[in-house]
């Protein structure tokens, strides 16, 4: 893997803590309260799960993928999906609280930086993930213009966001996001970019509702003692008897839909693939 380090970039080394890092980076790195936190949830939520599923079988329309770059890899949740599918993958993620609990899951090649701190080789890498990262970005246009160009021709990119900004809630405040999404906004803005659109699907398609009633209402109301960390844990820890039955059947009928095929035309996440076919600037 240091062959293909090497290859998609000239200004990596690693560090020595095991991480690459940019040539010119001092070893003083960031830690993120948000990633620590989603570590202690992640193995027991129902959402990291189901997207994960979703990921999977979105990926496994096109192929065998040799090789990835997922940025904004934050614990290694879906990089080590992604190993377990036989993906060699590089993960870039600017917190080390993230990498470091990547590291514990023994997952390896793992960038300690921000995107644009590294200068990767144009037209090297032939697949990008970047799974609920665009929505954490300032300039999402110039994001997905950088990595248009890091793509190999036919390179593909894919992206999962949150949907809908009537959803906007004191989570969203937390995570530090800058919007949510909508489909035909978002294919509009890839297709400016000369983004060709592969596939494109909403998932969790029955949380719109209870998000809009449990987590948007709150923040319309201006209600200052809901605490969106407290809650977090409690939504993804506790088991709720019947309808954690019913989450569950919803999630596996969503898996069956889009093995038919099938879209799921609403949801509060959305997960689009797109191409770069031939195009130079």
């Amino acid at each position: 893997m240091i062959e293909i380090i090497n290859e998609i970039s000239d200004n990596l080394r690693l560090s020595q803590n095991g991480l690459w890092i940019s040539t010119d980076k001092t070893e003083n790195f960031n830690f993120s309260e948000e990633l620590s936190a989603d570590y202690e949830i992640e193995d027991d939520s129902i959402w990291f799960q189901h997207r994960n599923n979703i990921i999977k079988i979105i990926l496994e329309k096109f192929g065998q993928l040799n090789f990835m770059l997922e940025i904004g890899s934050g614990n290694g949740y879906v990089t080590s999906l992604l190993k377990n599918m036989g993906i060699n993958t590089i993960s870039l993620e600017p917190e080390i609280s993230g990498l470091i609990n990547a590291q514990k899951k023994g997952l390896t090649n793992l960038i300690c930086a921000q995107f644009n701190e590294v200068n990767f080789k144009g037209r090297s890498i032939p697949a990008v993930g970047s799974f609920d990262v665009l929505e954490h970005v300032p300039d999402d246009t110039g994001f997905l213009l950088k990595i248009y160009d890091l793509l190999s021709d036919n390179g593909y990119l894919f992206l999962t966001v949150p949907a809908y900004n009537f959803l906007w809630s004191y989570e969203d405040e937390y995570l530090r996001h800058y919007r949510r999404y909508t489909l035909s906004g978002l294919k509009k803005k890839l297709l400016l970019l000369d983004y060709k659109i592969e596939y494109s699907t909403y998932f969790f398609s029955f949380l719109p509702l209870p998000i809009f009633f449990i987590r948007t209402i709150p923040r319309l109301l201006n209600f200052k003692t809901y605490k969106v960390k407290n809650f977090r844990k409690l939504e993804n820890k506790l088991k709720f008897g019947i309808a954690d039955i019913i989450i569950n059947k919803l999630c596996a009928l969503e898996i069956s839909i889009l093995k038919r095929q099938h879209k799921i035309l609403t949801g509060s996440s959305i997960m689009i693939v797109c191409s770069k076919k031939n195009k130079s600037r």
